[in-house]
């Protein structure tokens, strides 16, 4: 890809990502915090979960060795 057209589309990646976090902000307004947090809280206990099962899976592995 050309060096323009690279530049070009960080620019319009930048504009877009600029727009929907005006767009977040804007329409949550003060509670938007409390919807991130509550998000990211959610994400971490499903990645917790997720991660304890693996970690399981492999000591059984490592038994059956």
């Amino acid at each position: 890809m050309s060096l323009i057209k690279d530049r070009f589309l960080l620019m319009v990646s930048a504009l877009i990502a600029a727009g929907l976090s005006w767009a977040y902000w804007h329409y949550t307004g003060k509670d938007g915090t409390m919807i991130l947090a509550t998000v990211m809280l959610i994400v971490l206990i499903v990645e917790n979960n997720s991660l304890r099962a693996r970690v399981q899976r492999l000591e059984r592995q490592r038994r059956l060795k």
